[in-house]
């Protein structure tokens, strides 16, 4: 009977989600411009998380495939089961709705990301590098933001006690403030409000990340407490190299200033392992939207001790109830649990 409870209560959440989406109005609805909607929803477009040509064609299997964690699975919303691991990371092609998401209008899609689509390549020393920072900061936030936003909503169903509901709900207001900093420099076109740091790496990764969180561990042995500040990450593989962008804004962000000065010295000291390290173990723990290859998750996963620790990473956080999962339970996975893969290693032999 609690299985099947589980499964009606799944279904009903994705039936709800469905309506969220057919309903969202465009988040930046009419700032700078009109609204422009879509023959099929005349609210809002499906914005693709990362741009299929220009970015996710770098890391496609040979049948222009990527693998993706399937937030709309309904086991996915459930206080228990978390369902099969191949219901919950399955393969996607690189253009399938799986990998959008229902928050902007199609006049601002193509506003809000233009100087990162559309063929531009990231320069850092290019004339467009604000903008450009300011919109991969921005896509490492709205994303999280909008799940975020869904998922408190009052007719998800997930099973999580009153005090994780709360907790919840005070992380979406923050949220809610970094959105409209977001909003409000757009509208007055101020790029210079996000400072960004980037390390390129002497290695092609196999993924693409974008997230934002917030960084309650600085490196290993070093906690900062309880923290409101946002930092966003980008990685992504640029001809035989990685570029891992590092954003937050200027004005309060003391943690995230912190925290990027310390990745930023280890990469002038070039210490790439330690970077690598930290950096796989937010990718696993905060990214629902990393993007994978297929075939190098299949090498990845040969060795049955980097498998299990990557679904123990991955699903530790959506997992947790209490204060003591969120505080205790994740340092000892984020601080003092010895890693043993390494996202940006290709695991070739």
């Amino acid at each position: 009977m609690g299985n099947k409870r589980n499964i009606v209560s799944g279904n009903k959440n994705i039936k709800r989600l469905r309506q969220l989406d057919d309903h969202q109005v465009c988040l930046f609805e009419n700032i700078k411009h009109v609204c422009e909607g879509h023959q099929k929803n005349k609210l809002t477009i499906g914005s693709h998380i990362i741009a299929e040509n220009d970015y996710l064609s770098r890391i496609a299997s040979k049948d222009n495939k990527v693998l993706v964690y399937n937030i709309r699975h309904e086991s996915y919303y459930e206080k228990e089961k978390r369902g099969r691991v191949e219901d919950l990371l399955t393969p996607v092609l690189t253009n399938h709705a799986a990998n959008t998401r229902n928050m902007l209008c199609g006049k601002h899609d193509a506003s809000l990301f233009d100087k990162i689509e559309n063929g531009n390549r990231f320069d850092e020393h290019g004339e467009n590098f604000k903008q450009q920072s300011f919109q991969f900061a921005l896509r490492a936030f709205i994303f999280d933001y909008m799940h975020e936003k869904n998922v408190n909503d009052k007719g998800i169903k997930t099973g999580h006690s009153e005090g994780a509901n709360f907790r919840a709900s005070i992380g979406l207001s923050y949220r809610e403030k970094y959105f409209k900093k977001f909003q409000k420099a757009y509208s007055e076109n101020d790029w210079d409000c996000i400072e960004t740091k980037v390390i390129t790496i002497d290695k092609k990764v196999n993924f693409i990340s974008c997230f934002s969180f917030f960084p309650v561990n600085y490196l290993k042995f070093r906690y900062s407490g309880h923290v409101n500040d946002k930092l966003f990450l980008n990685i992504f593989p640029e001809n035989d190299k990685t570029k891992v962008v590092i954003s937050y804004f200027k004005d309060g962000s003391v943690h995230c200033k912190r925290l990027s000065d310390l990745l930023y010295k280890l990469y002038l000291r070039k210490k790439s392992k330690k970077i690598e390290g930290f950096l796989t173990r937010c990718v696993l723990l905060y990214d629902l939207k990393v993007t994978y290859n297929p075939d190098y998750i299949k090498r990845l996963f040969k060795d049955e001790t980097r498998k299990m620790q990557f679904f123990k990473f991955s699903f530790h956080l959506r997992k947790a109830r209490e204060i003591s999962d969120v505080y205790k339970n994740f340092l000892s996975i984020f601080v003092f649990e010895k890693l043993k893969l390494n996202l940006f290693d290709d695991y070739l032999n």
